[in-house]
Order: C-alpha cells, then structure tokens, then sequence
C-alpha cells in the first residue's frame, strides 16, 4: 500500500485516465464529477473511510468514467489490485473466499458491490 497527499482541487483519477488500483481515503472530502457535454456535474462527494476504484477488481476495463477530485487537502492509501490483493488473500481465508465469490459473478455477468461507479462509502 502507498499513501499520498492531494491538496484541495487536485485531481486524483480524471475521467479517461488508466487506473488499476483501489483508494482508500483516510483523511479529506473526495468530489464525484461526471461529464455531461461540454460540462463537468457534480455526482457525490466521498468522506473519509471510502473506498473507490474506477474498474472492476477482476476485469480487464481499467479506464476512468468519472473524475475524482481533491474537495480538501486529502490522503489516499492505494492499493495495487493484483500483487496485493493476492497477498491479503493468501493470508485471509475469508477474503480469499469472497474475492473468489465477486469474480464468479463477474463472469457470469451478474451485478456485484464493484459496479456502482465502483466506489463506496464507509
């Protein structure tokens, strides 16, 4: 995992980037924007203990569709999905399991808890 800072109105993952981590907010307000046209709508803003990532865990789509901004000076724990998440799964049964469990829905095209503009609030 790798902490870093933003400061207010920096933009931590803008729509079209590539990102195949998941985030942790641990301290600041996180901002939800979405395009609309030629504008950006504000979608929701995230508190600290959300989680967000901007693609399934277990897919191969790894492109942005929202933009997450910096609202207030904010730290990020970043966890890079596939070495880490082995490893917190080779040391947690239960995570092991469940992780197996979204996958499988995945395939199967069902809804899982990372399909809602993938993020989630504490």
């Amino acid at each position: 995992m790798r902490s870093t800072t933003f400061n207010a109105g920096s933009t931590i993952i803008k729509r079209g980037d590539l990102n195949d981590k998941i985030h942790i907010l641990t301290e600041g307000i996180v901002k939800i924007e979405v395009p609309y046209g030629d504008t950006k709508l504000h979608f929701d803003y995230l508190p600290p203990g959300s989680c967000f990532n901007v693609y399934s865990a277990f897919g191969e789509e790894v492109q942005s569709v929202v933009s997450f901004k910096a609202e207030t000076k904010c730290i990020i724990e970043t966890i890079d999905i596939h070495p880490d998440l082995e490893i917190l799964a080779r040391k947690h049964q239960k995570l092991a399991y469940i992780l197996k469990y979204f996958h499988l829905l995945q395939e199967s095209n069902e809804l899982t808890d990372f399909d809602f503009f993938r993020y989630s609030r504490p």
